[in-house]
């Protein structure tokens, strides 16, 4: 059976040529049936015949000879079952003796053969005789059906592909490449007959190939990448099945550099893959981590590496210079061919940069400020100050050598810094010079810190005479700035009337107009602008004078109330004023809103003119009395030099020549200083009101004289003459400095007495024109309708109108000689043309109430003018007091009147403005009680006297008269209380002024709260209204004012503790400075944020560019 499948299957593969899937079941299928068939006729009969395995038992056997013997049937299976019962029968012996009977009958039988091997094999043998028979004729005469079905059944698993009429010949010598490379494939065939088109096949995908020529094909693999199974096709026939096979050489997978940077250069260190070119700081650690595949030996540069068992290495270096690395695998195939090249630049950490300007402090000579940027690659760790005189006359100057001040920085890549320094605090002498540099030091971890110095400069403290020489030309500045601030406002004036006139005669405002108001608000910035120039250029000149000349009390009293009233020109309201007009320009607000704004600024800058003018003069005045005080300082100094050169002649220890020489320089300074003397008496002549001076003109040339003749003496050898002509030449020069400094008492003195007069006559004439105003006043306040009283009214208040005119000439005029009183004059007359104005407006309409109160503001304000001639009468009285005591002899220039500053604005009035506030709750309790029985007396009191009588008929008079004496009366005390609070609640404004700008913010926030307390009472009494409310706010301004006065000699106290303390050699920066600081630094910062995307060099360079910006 077995043969013939074999014969079968050898057969239909021979016929039908199967395929490999087919061939595979046959072939194990084939083995399957052969181990079965073994087993079941072979192995399993052996395994019984040899007992290894249960055979037949005794049962079966009966049963098989039974069947083979007929005689014996059942009776052997009968006699074997009766044997196998004998234990459970009860006569046993008779079934023994039934058995051995049985068993003689059956004995001779021959039970062997029951079982006939040969009888029964015949039929399989001739079963087997066919196909053995056909096999053995089919090896003789086609013995190929048989081997080649065979042969392609048991290699079930090779193709075995129809042979065609030509061969498939594969030219290529070797199938094995290496990974990643093209592989060729060329294919020759042969035969009788030749295919036009041959095909590769790839792992079972079908790919044409390129005819080279005839019988000649050609295939290319781009990239090999993995093994592959390869066949060809052509004709429909197919080759045998190669194997392309790959060689691995070594392959780098990945590789990342770990930078592990100095850690003084404070950047994180970082981890970079596949990078090729690499700019790091110079002592970098890097650390290779590269990834491999095949490779036994990894080569860096000329350093070989053998990798871990996952072809994993690391190598790391610290670098120091720029260099290159290659990366390069190796196994015993060779080198691969993906090795790497990384180029790396080593930045070598630069010196840090330092830039910085030197700027002079604008008010004061020897204060000097630096302003500097200092940038490092890393960090900048200090910077210091330095420096050494440079000339000098003092020994122990020139060793001392180079003096370092470090400058407080915070450790940064880049700072800014400000430094100042006082050229007098570090002991510099005028004529002396320093020589100074600047030092910016980094934190260079690899080599040591380094330094960088700006290129060394030279600061000069100016001699005495050149800075007189500059407070001269910056006096004139001064005074020409101040003529052209003056021109600027009165165009402005001119400019602001033109455009009001056209905004009368448009319905709107046109687009020209608007560029109109734009071009006059750009001109009122640039005057403001002006104002702040004069300002610092006049404390720029203190200080000038300061340095050369010590002022006496009074000129510094001067200087004081002119630097305040300077101070006092940029008011609030104008700023606030330019703003809304602004604000209402932006908004296209209505003509009529604008118009309004307008006119008010036209009032500002006419009060801004008037202030300037006299203000103008009063530096005139100011500086004509600075100078020639200066010269008789000058003259004093001359006069001292003259009498020790008098001595060393009476000494005779000195040669004739040289005592010439220093009389002849002592002639030349005299010369010098008649000469300054002219340009102060061409000053005094500039004066709208000149000084009467007599400035020692004659004292002077005979001093000179005397001089020349003293030289002389001395040139010819005699010193006794030449001594006794520098003792006339040494009365000379005092008699001319008592001459110039009584001159100059005697003048200042005359100017006072006609002040005095002057300020008397306004006093007296302001009076009267309150006193005249409060009759229309209250008049008017009494008028309850419209009738012809009223038409008078409104004339008289005309001529209150045309006086006040002729009372602000005179006022100004006198403004121009007492800066105290300067600005406040214009600014009082200021309000009180307005609210007169707006009086005459409102008695055109009939408007009784409005006209009322506007009076009552007009009033308010003559009287405050009042008061304020008043209190500076009592100042100008003080100074003459003290005047006539110098010239008995009985002061010595430091008596009490000086600075007490009773003005208007004045200084240590401060302190009585609780007693004046507690005055004034005293009043208005009275007031709120009813008490006014003290006006009804007195008038009571004056009708008895004239009328001689008691009677009822008097006392209905008496009352008559009692009742509007008492009305004008209590008007008058309301008008006298609202006067005093309003001049109180002034006073509190400027010194709230003052403290917000010495940063005393909490001071000046309690007499804000003070400030509008006051604001609310003075309404009050501006309409005699007052109440509990009104009583209660009084104390708690009281109380206000009481804890003010105590923080300001908490205050004394403090600042008198400071100037016990030496001045600090560093000083505050200025706000001005530390603005440009700041705008130095958005600058850059902006810079920095739109920077474009640059490489690492040009970034360096951008970096470093940043900066040096100043």
């Amino acid at each position: 059976m077995l043969l013939g499948l074999y014969l079968v299957l050898s057969f239909g593969e021979y016929t039908f040529r199967f395929g490999q899937t087919s061939r595979t079941i046959i072939f194990w299928g084939f083995i399957a049936a052969l181990f079965i068939v073994s087993y079941l006729w072979i192995v399993k009969p052996l395994l019984k015949l040899w007992r290894l395995r249960k055979s037949i038992d005794e049962n079966q056997a009966a049963l098989i000879i039974g069947t083979h013997f007929k005689d014996i049937e059942d009776r052997l299976l009968n006699l074997l079952q009766l044997e196998q019962s004998l234990p459970t029968l009860a006569s046993s012996s008779l079934a023994m003796a039934s058995i051995e009977q049985k068993t003689k009958e059956l004995r001779p039988i021959p039970f062997h053969q029951a079982i006939n091997i040969r009888v029964s094999n015949k039929k399989w043998f001739r079963l087997a005789a066919i196909p053995i028979i056909l096999i053995g004729c089919t090896l003789i005469f086609q013995s190929s059906i048989i081997t080649d079905g065979t042969k392609r059944i048991v290699a079930f698993n090779q193709d075995f592909p129809i042979p065609a009429p030509f061969k498939f010949i594969l030219e290529n010598k070797s199938l094995h490449f290496f990974s990643g490379d093209k592989a060729l494939l060329k294919l020759k065939t042969e035969g009788k007959v030749m295919p036009n088109e041959a095909y590769a096949k790839l792992n079972g995908q079908k790919l044409k190939m390129k005819k080279d020529s005839f019988g000649h094909f050609s295939f290319e693999i781009e990239q090999l990448k993995k093994p592959l199974l390869l066949q060809f096709e052509a004709a429909g026939f197919t080759s045998k099945k190669y194997s392309i096979q790959i060689k691995n050489l070594p392959r780098l997978l990945k590789y990342s550099i770990r930078l592990n940077y100095p850690k003084y250069t404070g950047i994180k260190n970082e981890k970079v893959a596949n990078a090729g070119e690499l700019n790091i700081p110079e002592g970098t650690r890097i650390v290779w981590d590269i990834s491999a595949k095949d490779a036994e030996r990894i080569i860096i540069n000329n350093a070989s590496i053998k990798p871990d068992a996952k072809g994993i290495v690391q190598f790391s270096q610290r670098v120091k210079a720029s260099k290159s690395f290659s990366v390069r695998l190796q196994n015993k195939l060779g080198y691969g061919r993906d090795s790497t090249r990384l180029s790396i630049n080593a930045i070598p950490d630069y010196a840090p940069n330092i830039q910085v300007e030197t700027i002079e402090d604008s008010s004061s000579l020897l204060q000097y400020f630096f302003l500097g940027n200092a940038g490092d690659d890393y960090q900048v760790n200090r910077i210091n100050f330095l420096y050494r005189f440079s000339k000098t006359n003092d020994i122990r100057k020139k060793n001392l050598g180079t003096v370092s001040f470090p400058i407080k920085v915070a450790p940064a890549h880049e700072v800014a810094f400000t430094h100042g320094i006082n050229l007098g605090d570090i002991g510099v002498l005028p004529g002396e010079e320093i020589s100074f540099f600047l030092e910016a030091w980094d934190n260079n971890g690899i080599r040591g810190s380094q330094v960088t110095r700006t290129p060394a400069q030279i600061l000069r403290r100016k001699t005495a005479v050149e800075v007189r020489k500059d407070a001269e030309e910056n006096a004139n500045l001064i005074k020409n700035s101040m003529a052209g601030a003056i021109k600027k406002a009165n165009a402005l004036k001119k400019k602001s009337q033109n455009i009001d006139n056209q905004l009368n005669k448009s319905k709107s405002l046109k687009w020209q107009q608007q560029q109109k108001l734009e071009d006059f608000l750009k001109d009122q910035e640039k005057l403001n602008e002006s104002l702040e120039k004069i300002k610092k250029n006049n404390e720029k000149l203190q200080e000038q004078n300061k340095d050369f000349m010590q002022p006496e009390n009074e000129l510094l009293e001067r200087q004081k109330n002119l630097n305040k009233a300077l101070n006092e020109l940029k008011n609030p309201e104008l700023d606030k004023l330019l703003k809304e007009i602004e604000k209402l320009l932006e908004q296209n607000a209505s003509k009529e809103q604008i118009q309004k704004k307008m006119q008010e600024l036209q009032k500002q800058n006419q009060e801004l003119s008037k202030n300037m003018d006299a203000l103008r003069e009063q530096f005139k005045q100011l500086q004509m009395e600075r100078m020639l005080e200066d010269q008789i300082q000058q003259l004093d100094k001359l006069t001292k030099e003259q009498i020790k050169l008098k001595e060393s002649t009476t000494k005779q220890n000195k040669q004739t020549e040289k005592l010439g020489t220093e009389q002849n320089k002592i002639k030349e300074k005299l010369e010098e200083l008649k000469k300054e003397l002219k340009k102060v008496n061409e000053l005094n002549k500039d004066l709208e009101k000149p000084m009467d001076l007599d400035m020692g003109k004659q004292e002077g040339d005979e001093a000179g004289d005397a001089m020349d003749k003293a030289e002389k003496e001395l040139d010819n050898g005699k010193k006794k003459k030449a001594n006794k002509e520098q003792q006339n030449a040494l009365d000379k020069l005092k008699e001319m400095s008592d001459k110039l400094r009584a001159s100059l008492q005697k003048a200042r003195e005359a100017q006072m007495v006609e002040d005095y007069k002057s300020t008397r006559e306004l006093l007296d004439n302001l009076i009267h024109a309150s006193k005249e105003q409060e009759s229309i006043f209250t008049e008017l306040n009494a008028m309850k309708e419209y009738g012809p009283r009223f038409v008078m009214l409104n004339t008289q208040q005309m001529k209150i109108r045309e006086k006040c005119a002729l009372l602000e000439d005179s006022l100004l005029a006198l403004a121009k000689r007492q800066p105290m009183v300067s600005t406040f004059i214009s600014r009082e007359m200021n309000r009180i043309n307005t609210h007169m104005d707006d009086a005459l407006d409102h008695l055109k309409e009939r408007n009784l109430r409005a006209a009322g109160v506007e009076e009552q503001y007009v009033m308010t304000g003559i009287n405050n003018l009042a008061v304020m001639l008043m209190e500076s009468m009592q100042n100008m009285q003080a100074k003459m007091n003290k005047g006539k005591k110098k010239g008995k002899g009985k002061g010595k220039g430091k008596g009490k009147g000086d600075g007490k500053g009773k003005g208007k604005n004045g200084g240590k009035g401060n302190g009585k403005l609780s007693e004046g506030q507690k005055k004034l709750g005293e009043m208005m309790q009275r007031i709120q009680q009813g008490d006014g029985k003290k006006g009804n007396k007195g008038t009571k009191g004056k009708g008895q006297k004239s009328g001689g009588q008691s009677g009822s008929g008097a006392s209905g008079s008496g009352s008559l008269n009692s009742s509007k004496s008492g009305s004008r009366l209590m008007n008058k005390e309301y008008a006298q209380m609202a006067l005093m609070q309003e001049a109180l609640r002034r006073k509190i404004a400027a010194m709230k002024k003052q403290l917000l700008n010495e940063g005393r913010v909490n001071e000046a926030r309690n007499l804000q709260r003070a400030e509008d307390l006051m604001e609310i009472n003075e309404k009050k009494l501006v309409n005699k209204t007052i109440d509990k409310k009104s009583l209660i706010r009084q104390k708690e301004i009281q109380t206000r004012l009481l804890e003010h006065e105590k923080a300001q000699r908490s205050q004394k106290q403090d600042d008198k503790r400071q100037s016990e303390v030496p001045p600090q050699t560093i000083r505050k920066i200025p706000k001005e400075l530390e603005k440009k600081v700041q705008e130095r630094k958005n600058q850059k910062e902006l810079l920095r944020k739109i920077s474009p995307q640059m490489g690492d060099y040009y970034k360096q360079k951008t970096d470093l560019y940043l900066q040096q910006i100043r």
